[in-house]
């Protein structure tokens, strides 16, 4: 699996700066999806508090087209057990 790292570049209001160590991956994949979505709207912006970016420093993220689905899938390596669904997670 082909990987790219991304670093964002949002503005970012009242927060305090906050460097990953490691920055979210994105997938060949999902930047294929990433930039068809851009092509369809102007502007695409991804915000991200700074109590969630903690636990998404490392996560992958792959776009994955099944018959029953189709969307983001997120792989967190600081993932200790998730529920039965998939929904929820702790670390």
């Amino acid at each position: 699996m082909s990987t790219t790292a991304v670093t964002p570049t949002a503005e970012v209001v009242n927060a305090p700066a906050v460097a990953p160590s490691t920055p979210v991956v994105l997938t060949a994949a999902a930047i294929t999806k990433v930039k068809e979505i851009m092509a369809t709207f102007e502007d695409l912006k991804v915000f991200v508090d700074a109590t969630s970016a903690m636990y998404l420093n490392g996560c992958t993220v792959d776009y994955v087209e099944t018959l029953e689905a189709a969307g983001f899938k997120f792989d967190n390596p600081q993932v200790k057990s998730t529920c039965g669904c998939g929904s929820s997670f702790s670390v």
